[in-house]
């Protein structure tokens, strides 16, 4: 079945969105599907340090770019609204149009609030595939502005959703949506794949007392470029070892628990709760992200790169417990299933979950840095495990491809 897939994002961008984008459109073309994905064309020059070093590899499927109008591209991959980022859309609408009219596509699906509403003004019967709530997301890009901006990210919602079928990423965000348009939502889960995402299951437990008040150690490097030392003693299980040389790599403390906070800096994550959270817990604060690091430095910290697998995989390997906030819910966080994926214990708020219960996760029943702070004791003492099991169960390419083709086969009501 071929599908177009409509998203108004760079690419490839820092934002969690394109990881899910990935795993769809993977998903997709491993099931036998000729699957075509429409983005802005910008991204693929590696601004804001993103990886773009594969941008324009081979693939399973085929990205097409929106050509950018003239001294309009915008300077930033980051996330949030901007007027740039308005003429953009406008020429995705005739892009989107043109790219329908050629492909025949079974099934247009529009990925979030600007893609539905490029896809409406296109003329475009899609679907649109709701993957967070633009009322408490909008607000926390200008938070001075938020009671102002609160109602237009509701009205944004609503025109989106006017779509004739809609599906949402999360069980919450499906519920929101249900009783906000008085209809019935789908909640259609991403694929996520477990190849290439090496398992923990394996490694050590920590055993230190944690002092009382320690001080995580501070550091504004990143250290991606240190090469990995050689592997430990050879009796060391592979994980160990892996863990072990991990830490060495990005200097951090052998005798410390290690919580990770792996994602963007922007205002929804709510992030300041995980760093205040480990200096509460007495963990050392593993940053891996690929934002502007100015706002970290109010909070002790050692920084990484989350631009490669190769990052990614090195920053879950030397933590012991991955961090999860959330400050606007709705979302499905990329970082709660890249940690689950990978066996790492993770501790979440409640919202961060979206209504999903997976195995693997200490929930937090506050939405506060002292909740945090007391998940991370309680996960360090008796780390949560299953969580590459529920992925495996839960986000299987398969189950996701048909329900695409039963979205594809239905009329549209």
């Amino acid at each position: 079945m071929r599908s177009l897939h409509v998203a108004c994002l760079p690419f490839p961008s820092p934002q969690g969105t394109q990881g899910v984008l990935r795993a769809m459109l993977d998903g997709l073309a491993g099931e036998g599907h000729d699957a075509h994905l429409l983005t802005y064309d910008y991204g693929a020059d590696c601004a804001d340090g993103a990886d773009c070093a594969n941008a324009d590899a081979p693939r399973a499927w085929t990205l097409h770019r929106s050509p950018s109008p003239r001294g309009l591209r915008p300077r930033t991959l980051r996330s949030g609204p901007s007027w740039s980022k308005l003429a953009l859309d406008a020429r995705m609408v005739a892009e989107a149009r043109r790219l329908a009219r050629a492909l025949e596509p079974a099934v247009v699906i529009a990925h979030n609030v600007e893609a539905a509403l490029v896809a409406r003004a296109a003329g475009l019967d899609a679907v649109y595939y709701a993957h967070t709530r633009f009322d408490v997301e909008l607000p926390t890009y200008r938070q001075r502005f938020g009671r102002a901006l609160h109602p237009l990210g509701a009205a944004l919602d609503r025109a989106a959703a006017g779509a004739s079928r809609v599906v949402a990423i999360t069980p919450s965000l499906a519920a929101h949506l249900e009783a906000t348009l008085e209809r019935s939502v789908a909640t259609l889960l991403p694929p996520w794949s477990l190849d290439a995402r090496g398992s923990t299951k394996e490694r050590a437990p920590f055993h230190t007392t944690l002092p009382a008040a320690a001080s995580p150690t501070m550091s504004d490097d990143v250290r991606d470029d240190a090469a990995l030392p050689a592997a430990p003693s050879p009796t060391m299980s592979d994980d160990a070892a892996e863990r072990s040389a991990a830490r060495a790599s990005l200097s951090l403390p052998r005798d410390r628990p290690v919580a990770l906070y792996a994602g963007n800096l922007d205002g929804y994550q709510g992030w300041e709760h995980a760093g205040a959270a480990a200096a509460r817990a007495g963990f050392t604060w593993l940053v891996a992200t690929e934002s502007d690091p100015t706002p970290l430095r109010a909070f002790p910290h050692v920084r990484a790169r989350l631009a490669t697998e190769a990052d990614r995989r090195r920053a879950h390997a030397a933590c012991d417990v991955a961090l999860v906030p959330r400050r606007a819910p709705g979302g499905l966080p990329i970082k709660l299933l890249d940690a689950l994926a990978r066996d790492v214990p993770v501790v979440a708020m409640h919202r961060a979950l979206a209504g999903l219960a997976p195995d693997g996760v200490e929930v937090c029943q506050g939405d506060d840095s002292a909740a945090l702070a007391d998940g991370l004791r309680r996960a360090l003492a008796r780390p949560p495990r299953g969580g590459r099991a529920w992925v495996a169960r839960h986000l299987d390419a398969r189950t996701f491809a048909r329900r695409v083709e039963a979205l594809g086969n239905a009329p549209a009501p």
